[in-house]
């Protein structure tokens, strides 16, 4: 038995591209907080060695990333 395909409507279409879209950029930006965090936290030898504050910019970054998720 075969099902018919259901019609999107083209204002449902674009909606849905745009969601998709912004669910990806979303992602995206996410996954950029997460790189810099593992970068801060792979150079805190070395930022400890130049003298600056290395503690924080790790952790900033992972807060900044659960942020921005959380939507606030």
């Amino acid at each position: 038995m075969d099902v018919p395909a259901a019609v999107e409507e083209p204002a449902q279409a674009a909606q849905r591209l745009a969601d998709k879209q912004e669910s990806e950029f979303n992602h995206h930006l996410a996954g950029l907080f997460v790189i810099c965090a593992g970068i801060f936290i792979l150079a805190e030898s070395h930022l400890a060695r130049v003298g600056l504050l290395c503690d924080l910019p790790g952790p900033c970054a992972f807060l900044a990333a659960g942020l921005f998720v959380s939507g606030l």
